[in-house]
């Protein structure tokens, strides 16, 4: 006689599928006892592959038992397994769409580490939606559901990696972007910040320099940064941290013109770059430029033709403009063949700005003075510098009320000295407004990528770090462009993403996964509350264009 064993029945009500266990009461006769299970839905939540592995550990019951017996059985032996619910974020396979479409590692050195191209990827990945270390790139895999099979050192030998391949990486990308027609080359904007180190070694680049950000006693770099019409950065270069903004243009401008082989560019400047060897250099090369600075920079005789009235040419109620050719000259004050323009704008809005920006300066001077002076160390948070008198040698300092009297004079006023003659004032004025993109991208640099402090000390990784946070910012302005033009294209609309709420997206994005005895068995995309469904429509966006 053939003896009874439990056996693993499923079955279907509806769109639902239930799991008994039984003991057959012979061919086609069905079963002399049934005992439920419940749903495979609701079973597969603590097991990946329930039906086999009750149909294994049911081979050891016995044959006797009954429904109060088998159930706390069942249920003890399902739900031990180990459960484990995974929330990731999976903004990185968002972004590496925008990475592989830059090119970015196309034709890179080979190398011995087989995995260093998806350590490079994922730390560029990581430091656009995560401000964080190295060392805490390296550590934080898991939450982005990254397992890279490779140590801390590998992480720090991607940085000279990336340092020996900086070349090769910037042409890349700026081939991609001229071959999508996403970069025209015709007009530069071009301007320096510096970043600090929580470091007191001068070593190399690493030594104290004047700070843009009120860091006097820090070592640092200065970088020079030049941007594309829509924003996306073209290039840098690193410079010690004591050299002036106008020593970094030249060589800034020769390094540029060799990598990416630009024979004719405007470029366009702040007055800190306008120096008789910068101008003669460009002239020299054939460059045109445009450079803007605030007429209280003018000599004695600008100034005088500035404030003459009668020559404006009116632009509305609150814009005027006038202009006047020159030659330019060399060193010795000699006149040479090339004409350059000067055109000095006033406008209402803008005079209104410079009183309130001149009146906040006074007031943060009250604010820390004592009997009317305020020390040397307390005016390092203060970065203008013009409107205080040294009262003595080292200490003290006082306002000065003739250069606060002589700077209102001149509220509203800028000067755009230029050697294009063919255009016309408002274009030139115009194409100067773009300069606020490399300001923008200075600030993302140094605040949202958080560049500053560095705490990375040779040479190569300061210059990979650099470079890192360079492509994040690429990368990061690239995809923006990349939306909005097709935010056009698919709607029909304009639609604005700052850097602040693209980030917030990406850092929204999570993926629940959940996982029975190491095994995956369920992954959930939960972001539409939180996100108002922009997640999803880049998403959409992505699978329909790219």
């Amino acid at each position: 006689m053939k003896k009874d064993k439990w056996l693993v029945t499923k079955s279907k009500k509806k769109d639902t599928y239930y799991i008994s266990i039984g003991i057959s009461a012979g061919y086609g006769k069905g079963y002399k006892k049934l005992i439920g299970v419940g749903s495979l839905d609701e079973l597969m939540k603590y097991h990946p592959d329930p039906i086999n592995a009750l149909k294994t550990e049911c081979e050891n019951w016995d044959t006797e038992w009954d429904r109060n017996k088998l159930k706390p059985i069942i249920d003890d032996f399902l739900k031990k397994s180990t459960n484990k619910i995974k929330i990731t974020n999976y903004s990185l396979e968002i972004l590496d769409k925008f990475i592989n479409k830059l090119n970015i590692f196309e034709n890179m050195s080979s190398t011995k580490s087989k995995n260093v191209i998806d350590v490079f990827r994922y730390m560029l990945q990581k430091r656009i939606i995560e401000k964080s270390s190295i060392f805490r790139c390296f550590n934080t895999q898991e939450d982005t559901d990254t397992d890279l099979p490779v140590s801390k050192t590998s992480f720090y030998n991607a940085l000279d990696y990336l340092f020996d391949n900086k070349k090769r990486i910037l042409k890349n990308i700026n081939n991609q972007l001229v071959s999508e027609n996403k970069r025209k080359l015709q007009v530069l904007w071009y301007d320096t910040t510096t970043a600090y180190f929580e470091s007191f070694s001068r070593v190399g680049i690493r030594v104290p320099g004047f700070s843009k950000d009120g860091k006097f006693k820090e070592d640092q770099v200065v970088i020079g940064l030049i941007t594309d019409e829509n924003g996306i950065p073209l290039h840098y270069k690193l410079f010690p941290g004591n050299t002036t903004d106008s020593k970094t243009f030249i060589h800034f401008m020769l390094e540029m013109k060799r990598i990416y082989e630009i024979e004719k560019a405007v470029i366009v400047c702040d007055k800190g770059m306008s120096t008789n060897a910068n101008i003669r250099f460009l002239e020299a090369y054939g460059i045109d430029y445009i450079i803007s600075y605030r007429m209280k920079a003018g000599s004695k005789k600008v100034k005088e033709y500035v404030l003459k009235q009668d020559d404006y040419v009116n632009y509305g109620e609150e814009f005027k403009y006038k202009e006047q050719t020159y030659f330019s000259t060399w060193q010795n004050g000699r006149k040479n063949d090339k004409v350059r323009r000067r055109i000095i704008s006033y406008s209402s809005s803008r005079a209104s700005k410079d009183r309130k920006d001149r009146e906040n300066l006074v007031n943060n001077f009250y604010k820390k003075a004592k009997n009317g002076m305020v020390s040397a160390s307390d005016l390092n948070s203060i970065k203008k510098y013009k409107f205080f008198q040294k009262v003595n040698e080292d200490t003290l300092y006082k306002l000065n009320y003739d250069k606060i009297e002589e700077d209102e004079q001149f509220d509203g006023y800028y000067i755009y000295e230029t050697s294009l003659l063919n255009i016309s004032p408002s274009e030139i004025i115009s194409i100067y407004q773009k300069q606020w993109q490399i300001e923008e991208n200075f600030r993302v640099l140094k605040g949202t990528l958080e560049l500053r402090p560095m705490f990375v000390w040779t040479y190569k990784h300061i210059e990979a770090y650099v470079l890192l946070s360079f492509l994040a910012l690429v990368v990061l302005k690239y995809a923006i462009h990349w939306i909005g033009e097709h935010y056009l294209k698919d709607l029909g609309l304009v639609e604005n993403i700052t850097v602040t709420k693209f980030l917030d997206i990406l850092k929204a994005a999570q993926k629940i996964t959940k996982e029975v005895n190491g095994i995956v068995v369920s992954v959930e995309y939960e972001n539409s509350k939180k996100l108002n469904n922009d997640l999803q429509y880049i998403e959409k966006l992505i699978s329909k264009y790219m």
